[in-house]
């Protein structure tokens, strides 16, 4: 038994039949009786309960209940005693039974809107997840080891450092890419390493260059006045 397919099939036949107030909650009373029961099919009630539960009038159950058997929605077998049970069968209509699978699609997306599974917040979730995968992904490519000399020369070119590219794809080739007695496992921090061993020698040399610079400026100044002044004094 399906509940959800079961409502559909009563509001889908209500646009044909239009049931009224009493026909619909005896109707959707009966499958909670039925639910409750663990979907048990047919099931018996008394009138009593059923009036109580409906708060109507036994004719009212009786009017309502025949309307409902000739829809094709429920059946019924009256039994005749001091109680006055009524074996009651839930039916499924013909044209709304065509395949449990839909039914089943159906009840499935219904419930994920129910749980918020469909909704925005959970939909934006899973793009971020998705996106962090994807990062995941190219983190894990970029630590590929070996690593290509492409990959060593656009990564020495990002943090424009001194390290040869060459030489360090040579350099770990020959050890096979071990530090010390270890296998490689991020050959960027590699690369990190090696700018921090060249770094401060290329920077020592930048500043005497320089400093040789500013100092050979200062002298050719110093030059052109002296020529400047010589000049003045030959024409005197």
């Amino acid at each position: 038994m399906n509940y959800i397919m079961l409502s559909n099939q009563f509001w889908a036949l209500n646009r044909e039949r239009s049931f009224s107030a009493n026909e619909g909650m005896l109707y959707f009373a009966l499958l909670d009786i039925s639910n409750s029961l663990g979907w048990k099919n047919p099931f018996n009630q008394s009138n009593r309960n059923l009036c109580t539960q409906c708060n109507f009038s036994e004719k009212t159950l009786i009017k309502a209940r025949n309307y409902l058997k000739q829809s094709d929605l429920i059946d019924f077998k009256s039994d005749v005693g001091r109680r006055n049970n009524t074996v009651y069968e839930i039916k499924y209509c013909k044209i709304y039974s065509i395949s449990n699978s839909i039914s089943d699609s159906i009840s499935g997306s219904i419930s994920d809107s129910i749980l918020g599974k469909n909704s925005p917040d959970n939909t934006k979730h899973k793009l971020n997840k998705t996106k962090l995968n994807n990062e995941k992904e190219i983190i894990k490519e970029k630590n590929i080891i070996p690593p290509t000399l492409e990959m060593v020369a656009q990564y020495c070119n990002e943090r424009n450092n001194f390290v040869n590219p060459e030489k360090f794809i040579a350099f770990y080739e020959s050890n096979g890419w071990k530090v010390g007695k270890n296998k490689m496992k991020n050959w960027q921090a590699a690369v990190i390493t090696w700018e921090g061993n060249n770094f401060s020698k290329q920077r020592k040399i930048s500043t005497t260059e320089t400093n040789a610079m500013s100092v050979l400026a200062v002298l050719k100044e110093i030059e052109n006045e002296n020529n400047q002044n010589y000049e003045q004094y030959s024409v005197i």
